[in-house]
């Protein structure tokens, strides 16, 4: 559920920047948003392959994930700021 929630909030803030200026800041959460899901899949599959061990998921994939999300979370503060 919560892999959900953090690809969730990079597709908001990736969707409400469309069209803002500077251009630069909807790539970066769009890129963010394909990180973030890339890393969700790789641990998850991670996961099932080690049939439900978390310590079968690499660090790195995890540290990727959580930083994407973190990256997310500001876009979406960002988003909120241009929009209002």
């Amino acid at each position: 559920m919560g892999g959900k929630i953090h690809f969730a909030i990079c597709v908001i803030a990736a969707i409400l920047l469309y069209g803002k200026q500077p251009s630069i800041i909807f790539w970066i959460a769009v890129a963010t948003t394909v990180i973030n899901y890339w890393s969700w899949g790789i641990m998850h599959n991670f996961f099932l392959s080690a049939r439900g061990d978390i310590d079968a998921v690499p660090d790195w994939v995890s540290a990727l994930n959580m930083i994407s999300t973190f990256i997310g979370i500001i876009m979406l503060v960002l988003a909120i700021i241009l929009i209002f």
